[in-house]
């Protein structure tokens, strides 16, 4: 950021000017509009950040506690838990500056999820991320055993 942004001197005279009801001299708007410019590279910077933190909650979520099933399947039960959380758990736990929940746990990543975006997703969204990002846990209906003191082969 420019250095005549902290100029003290240039913002006491903005500050005098504003409480006096004053316009604020010519020189004194660069050092305003490089600041709103700055707050508002922040901002968006900080929108996509939320964004990437809860996306990475939500393939969490989808790949350790909902591995199996479509992402359509999954994305709905997802969006089912994250709205009991939102309606129950996370009314007490949004105000904490930490996750209260156990590392590792479900509950731990639906704070993360909604400590990033308040709001919870709907199921389509949440298909397209975790469908873009995770790999399904495919499990065979039936598994053949294979048993090492068998000397016989399958046909």
């Amino acid at each position: 950021m420019n250095r005549h942004l902290l100029d003290p001197l240039a913002l006491r005279r903005i500050r005098d000017a504003i409480a006096t009801g004053e316009p604020i001299a010519a020189n004194d708007l660069d050092p305003i509009r490089a600041a709103l410019s700055f707050a508002a590279d922040c901002a968006e910077t900080s929108s996509a950040a939320r964004r990437a933190l809860r996306d990475a909650a939500l393939v969490e979520i989808a790949t350790e506690f909902f591995p199996t099933g479509s992402a359509r399947q999954r994305a709905a039960e997802i969006v089912v838990v994250l709205h009991r959380y939102a309606a129950s758990g996370w009314k007490a736990d949004r105000q904490k500056a930490s996750n209260p929940h156990a590392e590792g746990t479900l509950a731990a990543a639906l704070w993360r999820c909604l400590r990033a975006q308040p709001t919870p997703p709907r199921d389509r969204h949440v298909r397209k991320i975790i469908a873009g990002h995770t790999t399904r846990l495919i499990v065979p209906t039936i598994a053949p055993t294979l048993d090492p003191d068998t000397s016989t082969k399958a046909a």
